[in-house]
């Protein structure tokens, strides 16, 4: 019997794959379909943890899944994507440089402030 991960994928095939990054779990079948549709092959899987400084897992902040590409169209598969994650944003009234600003922010807001038992 084997463990793993659930997996979605575009129906396509390659012979080697590139991990290109981790996308919100709820945007991965739109992705999946625009890189279909010009033919990349590609894949997601549930985003592992991370190995943290003292050996311990981190996990993800959110639902996310690990986007991998055809290795031999990763640079097309990276344009189809910052499209699309673009659109998306658009669409609910934020620029990715404007999310990127907002979250600065609150870094630095989150930063200063104080904690108190």
């Amino acid at each position: 019997m084997t463990n793993s991960a659930p997996r979605r994928d575009n129906g396509l095939h390659a012979p080697s794959y590139d991990r290109l990054r981790d996308v919100d779990t709820h945007l991965v079948d739109g992705l999946l379909d625009r890189l279909r549709d010009v033919d990349v092959a590609a894949y997601s899987a549930p985003t592992p943890g991370r190995r943290g400084p003292y050996g311990d897992t981190v996990i993800p902040g959110g639902p996310s899944d690990a986007v991998w590409v055809d290795s031999r169209r990763r640079d097309e598969a990276r344009q189809v994507t910052d499209r699309y994650l673009e659109e998306v944003a658009a669409e609910v009234g934020l620029s990715v440089s404007g999310v990127r600003k907002r979250l600065a922010k609150l870094r630095t807001k989150l930063h200063h402030l104080e904690v108190t038992p």
